[in-house]
């Protein structure tokens, strides 16, 4: 295998989703060392991506996102904007999670949150 898994879309994936240890634990091929440098070359990026909508938008196109797509990205927007009072509230009164909101609503609120997609199709 390559010495630079940066190019490997399933790989990618991964790399953003699981903590180092596991993402090493889960793929032995790939060392600590070819982790770092993969790491360091994210964050010596100028233009570095770091929501998974970006991460789509950015080198690994799909297709339209899922509804699973659209209820991550609305749950990372919101954490990413969340502050300890926020959080706090959260735990104190609970709340709807996206994966109880009917597919409809989340599409909805993806749309007017993020847009269309490029070509003007709604999402």
């Amino acid at each position: 295998m390559d010495n630079n898994f940066y190019n490997d879309k399933e790989l990618m994936n991964l790399f953003f989703q699981l903590s180092k240890e596991d993402f090493i634990e889960k793929n032995p091929h790939i060392t600590e060392l070819k982790y770092n440098k993969t790491r360091a070359k994210w964050h010596n990026k100028e233009d570095m991506r770091t929501t998974n909508k970006q991460l789509r938008q950015a080198g690994f196109p799909t297709d339209d996102p899922m509804v699973n797509d659209m209820r991550y990205d609305l749950a990372e927007r919101e954490a990413m904007n969340m502050n300890v009072g926020d959080i706090i509230e959260l735990l104190m009164n609970g709340f709807q999670g996206l994966d109880n909101m009917p597919e409809i609503d989340v599409r909805e609120e993806w749309e007017s949150v993020f847009g269309e997609t490029e070509d003007g199709r709604s999402n």
